[in-house]
């Protein structure tokens, strides 16, 4: 199975590329050599195939941001947990 990077350098737009041009609100012409050169990523894994919501990452895209969530043995905190999701 050919990659993202493999497809835009092919100049083939993959579905996912389409999603991420239209959620970033950007051209596919735009988006494509940003992804051959590596400057923009779309993470997938091609072993393990999910059903995901594909975002671009990199330069000239959108900011995302990842929290993660959760109590451990050493904090048991909730309060705190959802303190840090309010402030992502």
């Amino acid at each position: 199975m050919a990659t993202q990077m493999s497809s835009a350098r092919r100049g083939i737009a993959t579905d996912e590329m389409k999603r991420v041009a239209k959620d970033e609100d950007v051209t596919l012409d735009w988006l494509l050599p940003k992804i051959a050169s590596g400057s923009i990523i779309i993470p997938s894994n091609n072993v393990r195939p999910q059903k995901i919501h594909n975002v671009g990452i990199g330069k000239g895209m959108k900011t995302k941001v990842n929290v993660n969530i959760g109590t451990s043995t050493l904090n048991v905190n909730v309060e705190e947990e959802v303190e840090k999701a309010k402030v992502a």
